[in-house]
């Protein structure tokens, strides 16, 4: 049996001046007394491979886990990479900068997760049958940190499912999920919880789903490896792709319409040639959904963990607060009018550069050699005069008596007096009503 999610409109402000805890995560002997010794200054732990706690998770990768004072206790943060590019080649080390333009358009912000329960014991003496049942309660919640922009977003908008999946031995197979799935009717929220019976600690499992705009799309382990890209939208996958065909000559140089695999991609696409309209076809059955955010959780019933409270930070996209002022302005009318002027305005200053300009050199190359020019300036007239009139030949070369002394000027003269003298012949017998037969 699945039951839904409670959504809780608290905010995150309740969480000031509690007392932070890891959850069910196996604490480590070197940093267990500094976080129970809320004093005294711990050393700060990198805890990765065979070190790292069961805690979170997120893929096969360890977070990175330190401690730092906040709020006179100790604050235990998870740096969860939803995106970690962990599969980076060298084959591929070039492809992965194609991605980055992409990425641009948004920016990154930390999402601060805040999980922590509240037990309620049973009263023998209450009235309804609620305060006689011991039970326990969940909650979720989270903000962005340094968040510049007025209009903050509710928490469930990051997410597109949240599935808490408790201890089956305790709730049994029908009743030990809880899920929240977006829908197009979702009312968004600050937070979430969870509400069950129960006298003893639960151990649970948080999967959160980030809802990632555009989608993104998880890499077959080849390709990841290949590309150095491991969760990326279509388009920046197929921009990397396009870089690596690049990178390594792999276009067919007669026809650029097809690629030429290299041993890599025979491996992955099982062809020796392919055309490029095919890779977003064949990216299909390469592409799988991202990975979850899994976050282990201990729901304890200690009256000592009441006030104790798990933060996690995940890394998320946010839309540039500036993109939406920018829209605004570039669809409003109401100065249309006045960009117009402006810009007629400036294609004015641009037509008057110009002829300045012209003037300039004209001056500065008659400055320089003035009889030079003089003739240059004459010579180029001429040649624009001759092209205005559509005169036809040399007049350069005609007035030179040289010219008429080749011998094509015999043949010329002949003609040009065989047509004189048909042309007057004809002229006499219209005269004289003479007509040929």
């Amino acid at each position: 049996m699945r039951t839904a999610l409670c959504p809780s409109h608290l905010g995150p402000s309740s969480h000031r001046g509690r007392t932070d805890r890891r959850g069910d995560r196996e604490t480590p002997e070197r940093i267990r007394e500094p976080l129970l010794q809320h004093g005294e200054k711990a050393s700060r732990d990198a805890i990765r491979g065979s070190d790292a706690p069961s805690g979170s998770s997120h893929g096969s990768a360890w977070p990175t886990i330190w401690w730092q004072p906040f709020s006179s206790s100790w604050y235990a943060t998870d740096s969860v990479r939803t995106n970690p590019e962990t599969f980076s080649a060298s084959t591929g080390s070039a492809t992965a900068a194609a991605v980055l333009s992409e990425s641009k358009q948004k920016q990154k912000r930390k999402l601060r997760l805040y999980i922590s329960n509240t037990f309620n014991p049973a009263k023998p003496d209450a009235e309804d049958s609620d305060g006689s049942i011991a039970s326990w309660e969940l909650r979720v919640e989270g903000k962005l940190l340094e968040d510049p922009s007025k209009l903050k977003r509710k928490f469930s908008s990051f997410f597109k499912s949240l599935v808490i999946e408790l201890d089956k031995d305790l709730y049994g197979p029908d009743n030990h999920l809880v899920e929240w799935h977006r829908t197009p009717t979702t009312q968004e929220t600050d937070g979430f919880q969870v509400k069950r019976p129960g006298d003893v600690s639960v151990r649970c499992t948080l999967l959160l789903m980030l809802d990632y705009q555009p989608p993104q799309f998880k890499l077959d382990p080849r390709l990841a490896r290949l590309l150095g890209i491991h969760t990326q939208t279509r388009s920046a996958i197929i921009q990397a792709l396009w870089q690596y065909i690049k990178t390594n000559k792999l276009q067919d140089s007669h026809d650029k319409e097809y690629i030429n695999c290299d041993k890599y991609f025979q491996q992955i696409f099982d062809c020796t040639r392919l055309k490029f309209s095919e890779i977003p076809q064949r990216l299909t059955n390469l592409l799988l959904p991202p990975d979850p955010i899994v976050i282990n959780h201990i729901i304890s019933v200690d009256p000592n963990d009441q006030k104790k409270t798990a933060c996690y930070d995940i890394d998320v996209e946010v839309e540039d607060p500036l993109k939406g002022q920018m829209s605004s302005f570039l669809l409003s009318t109401a100065n249309q009018q006045e960009i117009t002027a402006l810009d007629n305005k400036i294609h004015e200053t641009i037509e008057s550069i110009n002829q300045l300009k012209i003037q300039r050199d004209f001056m500065l190359s008659f400055s320089r050699d003035p009889k030079g020019y003089i003739h240059e300036w004459l010579r180029s007239q001429s040649r624009d005069l001759k092209t205005m009139t559509d005169v036809v030949g040399n007049p350069e070369e005609e007035r030179r008596a040289d010219f008429y002394h080749e011998p094509w000027s015999q043949e010329a003269v002949s003609r040009y007096f065989y047509c004189k003298i048909q042309q007057r012949r004809q002229e006499l017998e219209q005269s004289l009503g003479v007509r040929n037969t």
